[in-house]
């Protein structure tokens, strides 16, 4: 899925956010424990995705602080509501998760027939 930030991809938005003003290639290496041309491939893919941007800075621009635009901050919420949801759910019995997942479906059915929505998400009647 091609929407989904990868694991390294969200571990690099972790630090990023909480690098903040200090966040650079050099320091997202370091504390990643990855070589510079590691992260410098990251960097490039995650910033034609929009997850992050590049400013240059200091003297001469010589130097590349990170940042994350909105994309990337909805991201890095994205994931950790996920990652919380995924917690409280492991919390239940597995008995209890299958029971919640089994009444879930139709109520999922229910609410895209509702919006005139096929079950692949597709508009029902619409033709591509």
């Amino acid at each position: 899925m091609r929407g989904v930030p990868s694991v390294m991809q969200v571990n690099a938005l972790e630090i990023i956010n909480l690098l903040g003003n200090e966040a650079t290639p050099l320091a997202l290496a370091r504390v990643m424990f990855r070589e510079t041309p590691t992260i410098s491939s990251l960097l490039g893919r995650m910033t034609a995705q929009g997850l992050i941007l590049k400013t240059r800075t200091g003297r001469r621009g010589g130097l590349i602080r990170l940042t994350l635009p909105d994309k990337g901050q909805q991201a890095l919420g994205d994931t950790l509501a996920r990652e919380s949801l995924e917690r409280v759910m492991n919390g239940l019995p597995v008995r209890d998760r299958r029971a919640l997942l089994a009444a879930l479906v139709p109520l999922k059915s229910l609410a895209l027939e509702d919006l005139g929505l096929a079950p692949d998400g597709e508009k029902q009647g619409s033709v591509t």
